[in-house]
């Protein structure tokens, strides 16, 4: 969770210019953290981390859409030749 809402503070713009599907991906998240919440403390008896995993995936995508790294920004080589 402090992952995800560092993510949110220092990429507001990034998530205010989302496409609708990736909003569905970010509601997903928190329906799962929903889903947590209440199998601990409502439901009681779930393992702490049963949920780890999934929450991390989800996380790990939202932060690709967010922040992406160079490695997916596409550079042509001639580009570096132009004078």
């Amino acid at each position: 969770l402090n992952h995800f809402l560092n993510l949110f503070n220092t990429n507001k713009e990034s998530f205010i210019h989302l496409k609708e599907t990736e909003y569905e991906l970010i509601y997903g998240f928190i329906s799962n953290i929903e889903r947590w919440i209440d199998a601990l403390f409502v439901q009681g008896g779930a393992d702490l981390h049963f949920m780890d995993k999934s929450m991390k995936a989800d996380y790990d995508t939202i932060n690709q859409i967010i922040v992406p790294t160079v490695e997916e920004t596409s550079y042509n080589l001639d580009d570096i030749f132009d004078f």
